[in-house]
């Protein structure tokens, strides 16, 4: 399983976690102290040209990449399939709604909630919108994911509502 750690490189760098770092940090943690009882191998991955990685945090292997955590250096190498080539992971787990993948059906997505969709009228004026290309990504992935992970009952329904799925069986809720 090889698990985007990138949301808590910040509690690296300066002890300060997002709420979406949190709950990666949180889910490693737990993990972290089973370690000697899960029976397969979990590794942390990370990316950014300064170098910053998980290293030590917990005792999972780590990988780091030196290229820009940016998206378009992302659509560049991904389709290199070169995370993939590199780690040889079965199982990819992306902590943050998503990402730009090699695999979309090797792949679990953590949806934390859909805002976005919800209050789709106020988000654009934010000062970040919800680009329609994002959420064709999101839709795309969620729908043909291997599985999501969500926090509630609650999160689940809008997932459901707003990605217009038909089934339940791939989600795990809490």
């Amino acid at each position: 399983l090889l698990i985007d750690v990138n949301t808590i490189l910040s509690y690296v760098q300066n002890g300060y976690l997002t709420g979406i770092g949190r709950t990666t940090y949180e889910l490693l943690r737990q993990w972290d102290r089973m370690y000697d009882e899960i029976p397969f191998e979990i590794v942390l991955y990370s990316q950014n040209t300064k170098g910053v990685s998980a290293k030590g945090l917990f005792k999972f292997k780590t990988l780091h990449f030196f290229w820009p955590n940016r998206e378009v250096y992302k659509k560049c190498l991904y389709p290199l399939w070169l995370r993939k080539l590199v780690s040889r992971y079965d199982l990819l787990h992306i902590p943050h709604n998503v990402d730009v993948m090699e695999d979309v059906y090797r792949t679990i997505l953590t949806i934390h909630d859909v805002i976005a969709y919800r209050f789709a009228d106020s988000w654009g004026s934010q000062t970040w919108q919800f680009p329609d290309r994002e959420k064709r990504l999101l839709e795309y992935a969620a729908k043909e994911c291997k599985g999501i992970i969500t926090c509630s009952e609650y999160s689940k329904s809008d997932i459901v509502k707003y990605y217009l799925f038909s089934y339940y069986s791939s989600f795990n809720c809490g």
